[in-house]
This record gives C-alpha cells, sequence and structure tokens, in this order.
C-alpha cells in the first residue's frame, strides 16, 4: 500500500524534466537581455575609452577620419611626442564638452601639420555669430570658456584665424568681409584675453572668403565656411 500511495504522490507533480528546461529558459532569456544591453551603442561611453587609448597609446595622425577606420587603413600605429599628446588630450576633451552638451557641430578639432586647430562653425548649434555681426553670442560662451580652460594648461602660441562664405557685405562697420572676418576672430582674441591666457601668445588674421573649405556654390558649403580657427601651433613652427 505504501509503494502504491508514494508513486501516486510523484505522478501529481510536475515531471523532473520540467524544472531543468525551466532554468535553461531563465538563463537564455538572461542572455539575450545581456546581449540587447551591450547593442545599445553610448556614444559619450565609447568616445571616452577612445580618447583615453588614443592619449595612452599614441595618436593616430589626422583626425579627419573615425578612430575605426584610422585602425583599418593605417598600417600601424604612429606613436607621437609629448606636445602632441597634449593637444591630443585637449582637442579630446573638447570634442566630448559639445558631444555631451549636444553642440557637436558647433566645434571640431582637428590635428594639422603645424598644430591642433579648434575649428568653430558659426552654422552649428548654437550659432556663434549672428550674421554681419562680430559679437558673440551668449549661447557660445561656454564652449569658448571651455576652450580657454583647456589652452591655459599649454604654453604654445595661438593664432586666432577668422573666414567668411562669398556673399558679399558693405556696411559701415564692415565694407568687406575682409573686415568682418578679423573682427570675428579679434573677438575670439579679446574674449580668450579676458579668460586669462597671455596676450603675448595670441594673433589674430582676417582671411575673408578667401580660404574657403567647401564650394559656395551650396548652403551647405557656406556653411562649412563661415568659421573661427583657433590653431594651436606646435612649438617648432612657432619658431620658438
Amino acid at each position: 500500500m505504501a509503494r502504491q500511495r508514494r508513486k501516486k504522490v510523484e505522478e501529481e507533480g510536475a515531471p523532473g524534466w520540467m524544472t531543468t528546461f525551466g532554468d535553461l529558459m531563465s538563463q537564455l532569456l538572461t542572455f539575450f537581455v545581456l546581449l540587447v544591453s551591450f547593442s545599445i551603442f553610448d556614444e559619450i561611453k565609447y568616445n571616452t575609452v577612445k580618447g583615453s587609448l588614443k592619449y595612452s597609446f599614441g595618436v593616430l595622425k589626422g583626425w579627419e577620419q573615425p578612430l575605426v577606420e584610422k585602425i583599418r587603413t593605417a598600417p600601424e600605429t604612429t606613436r607621437v611626442n609629448d606636445e602632441e599628446q597634449k593637444m591630443a588630450g585637449i582637442g579630446y576633451r573638447l570634442k566630448k564638452f559639445v558631444a555631451e552638451r549636444r553642440m557637436k557641430g558647433s566645434l571640431q578639432a582637428v590635428m594639422r601639420k603645424e598644430g591642433l586647430a579648434i575649428i568653430l562653425r558659426n552654422s552649428g548649434k548654437p550659432v556663434m555669430f549672428d550674421s554681419g555681426s562680430a559679437q558673440i553670442r551668449p549661447e557660445f560662451v561656454p564652449i569658448l570658456e571651455k576652450v580657454a580652460e583647456e589652452l591655459m594648461k599649454i604654453p604654445n602660441d595661438i593664432r586666432i584665424e577668422g573666414h567668411t562664405d562669398n556673399r558679399p557685405i558693405h556696411t559701415p562697420m564692415f565694407p568687406s568681409n575682409w573686415e568682418l572676418s578679423a573682427a570675428r576672430a579679434t573677438s575670439v582674441l579679446r574674449f580668450l584675453v579676458g579668460k586669462g591666457i597671455d596676450p603675448s601668445r595670441l594673433s589674430a588674421v582676417g582671411y575673408g572668403e578667401f580660404r574657403p573649405v567647401a564650394s559656395n556654390d551650396t548652403p551647405e558649403g557656406r556653411a562649412k565656411n563661415r568659421r573661427v580657427e583657433i590653431l594651436v601651433l606646435k612649438r617648432k613652427t612657432a619658431g620658438r
């Protein structure tokens, strides 16, 4: 009788394989949840890791291409000197700053032969200057404050270059784009001086419409040409 009762009780429960199957499904669900979480791309964290690696192991020459593309096309990573590493750190932190605040189109940092070029667009968000004006808009001030903070960390000379598109301007204050571009460069220079940067390190020049980086035949090209470039010169380039 006792054996029959035990057998009856065991038959009323779930089969033994169901427990194993349930555990397996739970583990698979957990695995796929992890896969989904890993697949969500966090640009800020990616840039943080990218910048740390670039600073620690040497910067790839030129920043025109993304890091992944550079790794594919470059035969090997080029070791750079300490000065270039400091410039790379400045460029990375500035790009991270504008990316975190969703102002990415307003600033670009590019390594050139002469040094680090910090390109301030007058076509991004926020806009740096109103049309036909050389007065810095308040919305752009946080970006310039971050630029000044970073430039205080190195002793290099700095050349500030103003550029415009080719649309003519003729006002009592700005008879041509030369005057407008020079005034915009000087406005940035005065801002940096006001933030504590030694004036002897700074110079300003206006190129007007004559050094475009894109065609002036399209609105997109003209927007790229309206810019102020802050060039942090390598010390050998600066003649020191």
